[in-house]
């Protein structure tokens, strides 16, 4: 016990009065002789006794009650935990959880608003610093944290906790006579099923640690969409939505501004997930799919952007004239040019969607090695040989980097067989074609066996087969001379072929991007070397990273933008095209994490319970009023044995 005015027990020596005045006021008795002698000296002995022993009590108490008085007036107190462990300030460090799981409702405000709330008793006039997902602020006044937690917004990150713990170890000091406090935030959401082990927690530091999260949420989530097709009339695609109970249900629908392009509704009776395939007009898309539901509010849109392809460009490099290509590649569809083999422009290339080598020989003098870059920038190059030697063909071939052995022969062969399983003819044919006109072929090469064909002849070779690349070589064995096959007599079969050939692409246009990560996309647009694109919506407008590639600009967004929508491109405020950007669908997953049990870390229920805490860790307890309740005892005691002892 330590006292605040400890001076003042020197008070205890005037204690001694009362003594020393009471030994000197101690009364003589005189003898007085009377009759019955032996009787009135039996009264005189006990009622001296009496005296005696009441005057002691009453001093006794008269002590004690003005010993308690000094003793409350020197004002004891025991020593406060800081007191004793030598603390004479505090760090306290808070880390909230902004991630968009925060969002999910409860009741009828969100856990975010909950906690925003929560963090409003922290006392005013202590400082702190905040961590958040995606930001920092060191040192800030209580008062001033109170009103910033009303202008933050979500992140665009899902929480790392290892990444959060080891970032809070940053800022803790070294400094024994200083109290670190940690108080954590979080609905302890395990996004990437981290486990978090005794490094990351530091021994001289407490943790409070504050879960805000709902176990059990009924929740249904747009998570996925691409596109399974897209050609000049339609864009197949498939979305994929999920639930967390099989009981839930809601409806579904497909909108453009203010027009519903399609509805319809979703019950999860047989399974947690459902993909459904949707067939919409091809134009430019900026439309969004939505779910109705009352968890998670940042799953029930899903928005993105389809562009409708542009008119494919093709180029038919020759010295004979392909005839056929002119009826299935239309001025409304197709941009088609011809070159002679002597002439192509190497560095255009890169133009075409798709390139077609027709009636190949050797003195064309094409090079192999440009046509095979061609090929790996998603260019799609398709090879039909003349007459030529069959070495002149592996000697392309190998340019190509399609290592093959091929052999002519000269038997006549029919076309008869339609490997209608491919992807490539996926959505092509409505059913497979019964009976048709077999074509004839008489002279082919035979190449070594391949497994990717399209069309087969009689004699199990490949008549057509495709290598795939970034793009893709599509290499026929058998010339197109009238002479030689009736292939393109065959409408049924070669327009398919073709037309598909020009809108296959392995690398499909990406209808969304998922905010927070660095996004990388590029767009058919030169320009000026002074000018900048900047993307746009109704909320937020900024200007991205951009790199200027010839006829190409690559666009980085980095951490921007941080709201899911629909973005215009603008060029010089023209619009030149949109991008769809959405939250990540991980932060639904409900999968939490459990902090590990440590002596320096505290669970609790609400911030008044760190508050709490704080107190009790630097309050001393005061014991002068229970030292002064003592007093005014003994003086009441004192006073009851003089008015009632006789």
């Amino acid at each position: 016990m330590s006292f605040k005015n400890p001076l003042i027990l020197y008070a205890f020596l005037l204690l001694l009065i009362p003594v020393i005045i009471h030994l000197v006021r101690w009364k003589k008795y005189k003898k007085t002789e009377f009759t019955n002698v032996d009787f009135l000296k039996e009264l005189e002995i006990k009622s001296r006794k009496s005296r005696r022993l009441k005057e002691l009590i009453v001093l006794a108490l008269r002590i004690l009650a003005f010993a308690m008085l000094i003793l409350a007036f020197a004002q004891p107190f025991l020593p406060s935990n800081a007191r004793k462990n030598q603390i004479t300030d505090s760090n306290n460090i808070i880390y909230l959880d902004n991630s968009l799981s925060l969002s999910a409702l409860n009741g009828k405000t969100t856990l975010w608003q909950d906690l925003v709330q929560e963090l409003q008793n922290l006392p005013a006039e202590e400082t702190y610093t905040l961590i958040t997902n995606d930001k920092v602020y060191k040192n800030i006044k209580g008062d001033y944290l109170h009103r910033l937690l009303y202008e933050l917004t979500f992140s665009n990150r899902p929480t790392q906790h290892v990444e959060i713990l080891k970032k809070i170890a940053l800022f803790l000091k070294n400094d024994p006579g200083i109290q670190q406090n940690i108080i954590y935030i979080s609905d302890l959401q395990n996004v990437y099923n981290e486990s978090i082990d005794d490094s990351l927690f530091n021994p001289q530091a407490h943790y409070y640690v504050l879960n805000k999260s709902i176990k059990n949420l009924a929740n249904i989530s747009v998570d996925s969409l691409w596109i399974e097709e897209q050609n000049n009339e339609n864009f197949r695609i498939a979305i994929q939505i999920s639930a967390t109970g099989k009981e839930l249900e809601s409806p579904v629908q497909i909108s453009q501004g203010n027009e519903i392009l399609w509805r319809s509704k979703l019950s999860f009776k047989d399974s947690l997930q459902q993909q459904i395939t949707v067939q919409l007009p091809s134009k430019n898309l900026e439309a969004k799919v939505s779910v109705f539901d009352k968890a998670f509010q940042f799953d029930n849109d899903l928005y993105f952007s389809l562009q409708k392809p542009d008119k494919r460009n093709i180029l038919i490099i020759g010295d004979k004239q392909a005839e056929f290509a002119y009826k299935i590649y239309t001025p409304d569809e197709f941009n088609l040019d011809n070159s002679r083999p002597a002439q192509v422009n190497y560095n255009k290339l890169k133009q075409y969607d798709l390139i077609i080598i027709y009636d190949y020989k050797s003195s064309f003098n094409l090079s192999g090695k440009l046509f095979a870059g061609y090929v790996e920038q998603y260019g799609n190059l398709a090879v039909i040989p003349g007459t030529s030697q069959a070495q002149d063909q592996e000697n392309f071939l190998r340019e190509l980097k399609i290592s093959t052995s091929l052999t002519a022969d000269t038997n006549r062969v029919f076309l008869n067989k339609i490997n209608y399983k491919h992807p490539f003819f996926k959505g092509v044919f409505l059913k497979p074609v019964q009976n048709f006109a077999y074509p004839f072929v008489k002279q082919h090469f035979r190449y070594r066996k391949n497994s990717n064909w399209l069309y087969q002849l009689s004699d199990q070779s490949p008549f057509v087969q495709i290598f795939k690349r970034k793009g893709n070589v599509f290499l026929f064995n058998a010339s197109f001379e009238s002479e030689n096959t009736n292939f393109t007599q065959a409408g049924n079969l070669i327009v398919p072929l073709f037309y598909q050939m020009a809108f296959v692409q392995n690398q499909k246009q990406k209808p969304y991007y998922i905010l927070g990560k660095n996004n990388v996309f590029s767009l058919k647009k030169e320009i000026v070397a002074d000018k900048t694109v900047k993307l746009k919506n109704m909320e937020e407008e900024f200007i991205p990273y951009q790199e200027n590639h010839f006829d190409k600009l690559q666009i980085r967004t980095g951490e921007l933008p941080r709201r899911a929508g629909i973005y215009k491109i603008l060029y010089e405020d023209q619009k030149i095209g949109s991008v769809a950007f959405n939250y990540n669908r991980k932060e639904n997953l409900l999968n939490f994490l459990q902090f590990i049990d440590k002596q320096n870390l505290t669970n609790i229920n609400n911030v008044k319970n760190f508050v709490k805490a704080q107190e009790n860790f630097y309050q001393d307890k005061h014991l002068w009023k229970w030292f002064l309740l003592s007093a005014l005892l003994f003086l009441l005691i004192e006073m009851l044995v003089i008015r009632f002892w006789k």
